[in-house]
């Protein structure tokens, strides 16, 4: 590694998360070890509706809990007395628009797992996109060429990255002591496990949770946007218990057009899990 970084409580580093900034996270043999994690979007990028309820996790997060995009819309409509916003529907609706009806033609990734597709390698670290790439290929092509791609593979080029600096940053002394026992009491009464989940449905946070949760994640958004000189906003934020897996050398910022499972398209909806 080019850098390594053992933060002091309540200060951090923050990096983009593409190719540029590979990174790696060493597990924890003993003790016990919360990080804040914060993940940042340029104000024009919208995240798509499936993918507004994704946690961003892999093996060694270990316990966690984790504010996304759809708990701040959710509890945002909520304190400004309007309605919840709804989770997307993701039965067929029977809706004949352009849109849903080449949806329709693709393969659902339980139709790939029923068909006795190979098990996935367990070693292998998954996707923690999400999903915030154009899905417009064509206007990423600057000419005319033809494209060469092996047979059952995404036929499009990859998308482009957002991010326009590849530096690392210190944040010394963003959250205070009192602002760290704030996140440990969230992360102790809502904490779970994505890689064997205990609630069967995301833990809803009270309106002083969310307050606290959301108003200490924009403090961190406000340092990285001083430090990088642009404007960034709150993408999902998370309190994590590292556990002794850590995290494999990765790039968070994964971008993909579409997933393809033995020449046939993923739904759209089964992209992060496939």
């Amino acid at each position: 590694p080019i850098a390594r970084y053992k933060c002091a409580p309540g200060t951090g580093v923050a990096f983009c998360g593409c190719n540029r900034n590979i990174h790696a996270v060493t597990g924890v043999k003993w003790g016990f070890r919360l990080v804040f994690l914060v993940w940042t979007r340029p104000p024009n990028v919208i995240v798509p509706e499936s993918q507004t309820h994704v946690c961003y996790f892999r093996p060694g997060t270990g316990r966690g809990v984790w504010l996304t995009t759809a708990d701040i819309r959710q509890c945002l409509a909520r304190r400004n007395g309007g309605d919840e916003e709804q989770v997307p529907e993701e039965e067929d609706d029977g809706c004949q628009c352009n849109t849903c009806t080449e949806e329709r033609k693709k393969v659902s990734w339980k139709e790939c797992l029923d068909k006795d597709a190979p098990a996935p390698n367990p070693n292998a670290t998954p996707s923690t996109s999400a999903g915030t790439s154009p899905r417009s290929p064509e206007s990423d092509r600057s000419d005319n060429s033809e494209l060469q791609v092996a047979p059952g593979h995404c036929p499009s080029r990859q998308a482009r990255t957002l991010c326009d600096q590849h530096d690392r940053v210190e944040l010394p002394d963003v959250l205070s002591e009192d602002d760290m026992w704030i996140l440990y009491e969230i992360w102790r009464r809502h904490h779970d496990d994505l890689a064997n989940p205990w609630y069967k449905k995301k833990p809803m946070f009270s309106p002083q949770e969310f307050e606290d949760f959301n108003r200490l994640a924009q403090k961190v958004v406000d340092a990285m946007s001083a430090k990088f000189g642009e404007t960034l906003v709150l993408d999902q934020a998370a309190v994590n218990k590292t556990n002794h897996h850590g995290h494999p050398p990765h790039a968070d910022n994964v971008q993909f057009d579409s997933v393809w499972w033995k020449g046939r398209q993923v739904k759209q909806r089964d992209e992060v899990r496939a």
